[in-house]
């Protein structure tokens, strides 16, 4: 199942950045995404549920996609490159949250800047180590570049709530490691339980109200 979960992620991954680098329309990006996974799954690329990267990407970038938006300019990206990035920078990303050590996060960041999963992480690992105004920053690079892909069009209402979900979600998994730490126990870490209420609250705000000041700016 984890590395089910892991091959649908890499793929959403990938293939949003197709799109954000492609001139493709809506109704071709669904074609896409719906032919990469069943072209996926007929040529062996999933193998015991693990995506076969070397394999697939290049054919797939250079052949396949081409083929379904018929345009020369629809893939301007190395995609063997990409998703080798991705992996590299998620699996350095996985162990400064694990270890809660933000020179880690900094190699992760150093490979993909661009990438608000990682801006995300971040700021919750500053948080972890007390240092909140380094936290905001993360969290507001993250913010700034959610604006920026909503300048190619998108709900806003709907990216926020899945980004805060996102920053939710490393919070509450940052208070179990830090609380799990020799000498500490449930309710040391404050400042995660703080953040973690406040990403909530906004949370709750867009579920129930269907606004956030996020989008209102």
């Amino acid at each position: 199942m984890k590395r089910t979960k892991k091959f649908t992620g890499i793929l959403v991954v990938f293939l949003l950045s197709l799109f954000l680098l492609s001139a493709c329309s809506d109704d071709e990006w669904d074609l896409i995404a719906e032919f990469f996974v069943v072209w996926a799954e007929q040529n062996s690329i999933v193998i015991d549920g693990a995506f076969q990267t070397d394999q697939a990407i290049n054919t797939v970038v250079n052949d396949k996609i081409s083929d379904v938006t018929n345009s020369e300019k629809s893939i301007q990206l190395d995609g063997l490159d990409v998703i080798r990035d991705i992996e590299q920078a998620d699996a350095i990303a996985d162990q400064a949250m694990d270890d809660l050590d933000p020179d880690q996060m900094v190699s992760a960041l150093s490979i993909r800047p661009s990438d608000w999963r990682l801006h995300e992480k971040d700021g919750v690992i500053w948080v972890a180590n007390d240092n909140l105004s380094a936290a905001t920053s993360a969290f507001r690079r993250s913010d700034d570049l959610l604006r920026e892909s909503l300048e190619s069009g998108g709900d806003c209402l709907s990216l926020r709530r899945n980004q805060l979900e996102a920053r939710s979600r490393e919070l509450w998994e940052a208070t179990l490691v830090y609380e799990s730490q020799p000498g500490r126990s449930q309710g040391d870490a404050k400042s995660l339980r703080q953040v973690h209420g406040k990403v909530g609250r906004e949370l709750n705000e867009i579920n129930t109200y269907k606004t956030t000041p996020f989008c209102d700016s």
